[in-house]
């Protein structure tokens, strides 16, 4: 399951790239948080699976 997808079911809070919510973003089913905050790069964790 997409990361965005559960945290529109209420899962919590999560960290995706603008480009991927910005739909849901515009429709009002997820809300941008934590203005001004970028995820520190050298910190990502990137898993790469088939």
């Amino acid at each position: 399951m997409d990361q965005h997808i559960a945290t529109q079911a209420g899962a919590g809070l999560s960290i995706n790239s603008i480009w991927r919510v910005a739909n849901e973003i515009v429709a009002g089913r997820l809300v941008y948080l934590m203005h001004g905050w970028q995820l520190n790069d050298s910190s990502v964790l990137w898993l790469i699976y088939p």
